[in-house]
């Protein structure tokens, strides 16, 4: 199986323990934006950096985390991305038991599989590092 993808969309910081947001566009081998119906299965990978150890791993479903229609009308994303007229398609919320500790760096993978082209596979890293919450 071949890769046609395989890049950080980001890093991000935040306290141990705590859920946050992922928001990102992400394109088919097409160049299109990914629809919901493009995808068989979104499975993920968490790994603490600081001792490469996996914390989780498991499956998400592509209408939970896919949005057909690019949203554009979120004031995070325009803060973040200013002019931006397309949106994002890709939106995961992070548990937090995904980043227990403090002081120290999580990975999370997430690889896409098409409907069609079974000999592609597109892989999308992001890293997470954590501080530890005060008291």
């Amino acid at each position: 199986m071949s890769r046609a993808n395989a890049f950080v969309i980001g890093q991000s910081y935040g306290f141990e323990d705590s859920s946050f947001t992922l928001l990102g566009r992400v394109r088919g081998s097409d160049r299109q934006l990914l629809q919901q119906a493009d995808l068989t299965s979104i499975s993920y990978v968490v790994t603490d950096l600081s001792d490469d150890s996996e914390v989780d791993s498991g499956t998400l479903t592509s209408a939970d985390v896919i949005s057909d229609t690019p949203v554009t009308d979120d004031d995070f994303w325009e803060a973040q991305n200013p002019g931006d007229t397309i949106g994002y398609n890709l939106e995961i919320v992070v548990p937090k038991g995904w980043c227990p500790n403090g002081s120290r760096t999580y990975q999370f993978e997430f690889t896409f599989q098409p409907t069609t082209g079974s000999d592609y596979e597109f892989i999308v890293g992001h890293k997470h590092t954590t501080t530890a919450k005060a008291g």
